[in-house]
């Protein structure tokens, strides 16, 4: 019975780690990495479940507890303690419950009642104890995560294998299904957004949703796929070499786009030209008849364009089957001349900054080159929304204006950011947590994050593990620097400081597994 009250408690403490479990792809290496950064919040958990162990011993002297009702009494408290502290044990980011959460959750909490079991068989009877579980529980439960998560593996790789050939076959249903593949470091899901509005105007169109860009995110979106669909739009996301190679074999695109090549994901891929290669994999990967769109714009894709040996489209601001001129960034929106087939057509986009401009550009030259007409494009044009977290903005009740640009940062978009700041009015503040896995780079990139800011805004408030590196960029900027330890404190900075006519940006909102 103590070890199913124990096993109860386990379950409780799991989940903030298995949430960050879920943040790292179930990725047992990165996990563990976490766990290594993150041993102080673990010490501090056992430091704090000391606490109602002294309580309770000094109560047994004076109340008579049985086994089980010390157990139960321990467990209660020593969550409670624990979780008090929720700024510093909490994840921020709240789990999802899909199936393979829930399935390592339970294995999880049947390992923890088969551990304590038989801790209880072979430690309690000599120390006669209840309290030493506690020492037991706190120093395992973040590895029987890991562990649930290997024993399941075999059962993942199999269920893996059916949702990729039950997407292939659905897919192959559809034999005039024009298929496009999107992927980039930076404006895939803007992209995918853009051209699923200009296409829909003449084909029914389905894109993958949010960011559904792994090889069973497309199969999960596959299958809700209408069965009338004449364009589908796969966003393809990538972490490693032949990660997009994966993602062809699925989707088999006839159309692929590339939007940007950054320092992004350096940590795994290493080199920009491991980066390049991966990428490229998706014009390597274009089945019948095939054409490759680039951006005109970003350096790594024309180099790209320049290697491709399929039908190829340059499309961006400085763009050749598409181009914008005659650019105007406001507080409200882009206003330029994009021309189509040589035809120019004045539009205006309530989309911030000029990144929004090349993506609009290439979508264009896509949705032209399967026979939507230019006008029909423009109208479109008109009604496109920005992206969850990518550059939304607002003008809350106290009358500042809120720019949410937090699913993820790159460097080409921290400078576009800080371009289009200098047309709001009032002063400017920039809440930035920094570029994520850049790896040997990671210092030079956040450094760059810096530069690109200090004389953009008035007040940068830098957060979290990369704080340093963007101050030390930051200097000698007209900036005032700011350094907080999480998100949280950021708010509280910006609740005293922010006024009326003010407006702030938030780069980059990292999940608990970088911080």
């Amino acid at each position: 019975m103590i070890a199913i009250v124990l096993s109860v408690y386990s379950v409780l403490l799991l989940f903030d780690t298995l949430s960050v479990f879920q943040q790292v792809g179930y990725s047992v290496k990165k996990y563990n990495k976490w766990l290594y950064k993150s041993k102080n919040r673990i010490l501090f958990r056992i430091f704090i479940s000391v606490l109602p162990l002294l309580f309770l011993s000094a109560v047994k002297e004076i109340v008579s507890f049985d086994e089980l009702s010390y157990a139960v009494f321990y467990c209660l408290l020593a969550y409670l303690c624990a979780f008090a502290q929720s700024g510093t044990v909490k994840t921020r980011v709240k789990a999802k419950f899909s199936k393979r959460f829930l399935r390592i959750l339970i294995l999880s909490a049947v390992l923890s009642f088969f551990v304590y079991y038989a801790f209880d068989l072979l430690i309690q009877k000599v120390f006669r104890l209840t309290a030493c579980y506690s020492f037991v529980l706190i120093w395992l439960y973040p590895y029987i995560v890991a562990i649930s998560a290997v024993l399941w593996l075999p059962y993942e790789r199999i269920l893996y294998r059916y949702f990729v050939n039950r997407c292939k076959k659905n897919l192959s249903k559809n034999k005039k299904l024009i298929r496009i593949g999107i992927t980039g470091s930076a404006g895939k899901t803007s992209v995918k957004n853009y051209l699923y509005e200009m296409l829909s105007v003449d084909y029914k169109t389905y894109a993958t949703p949010k960011s559904f860009n792994t090889p069973l995110g497309i199969c999960i979106a596959v299958k809700e796929m209408p069965k009338d669909t004449e364009v589908f739009i796969a966003e393809m996301g990538a972490r490693k070499r032949g990660d997009i190679k994966t993602l062809c074999d699925i989707v088999r695109p006839s159309v692929g786009i590339i939007t940007s090549i950054t320092k992004q994901h350096m940590e795994t891929f290493g080199t920009v030209e491991n980066l390049k290669k991966t990428k490229f994999e998706l014009i390597e990967g274009l089945t019948g008849d095939s054409v490759g769109v680039f951006s005109s714009d970003d350096e790594g894709a024309r180099s790209l364009y320049e290697r491709a040996e399929v039908k190829k489209i340059s499309a961006g601001i400085n763009g050749v089957a598409v181009r914008a001129e005659n650019i105007k960034l406001t507080p409200t929106g882009t206003e330029f001349t994009i021309i189509i087939g040589g035809e120019r057509y004045p539009v205006r986009a309530k989309l911030l900054g000029r990144a929004n401009v090349t993506n609009i550009c290439v979508s264009a030259s896509v949705a032209y080159e399967l026979g939507v007409s230019p006008e029909r494009i423009v109208l479109a044009i008109g009604r496109l929304k920005p992206p969850p977290h990518r550059l939304e903005f607002y003008t809350a009740p106290s009358g500042v204006t809120v720019i949410d640009d937090g699913y993820n940062a790159n460097l080409k978009g921290v400078m576009s950011s800080a371009e289009m700041l200098k047309e709001f009015d009032g002063r400017k503040f920039a809440v930035v947590s920094g570029i994520a896995e850049g790896g040997k780079y990671s210092e030079e990139l956040n450094e760059e994050v810096g530069k690109a800011l200090k004389d953009a805004v008035a007040v940068l408030v830098a957060v979290g593990t990369y704080s340093d590196f963007i101050i030390n960029g930051a200097k000698g900027g007209k900036c005032r620097i700011l350094k907080v330890s999480d998100l949280k404190n950021a708010e509280s900075v910006l609740k005293s400081e922010l006024k009326r006519g003010d407006t702030v940006i938030f780069i980059n909102d990292l999940p608990d597994s970088y911080i």
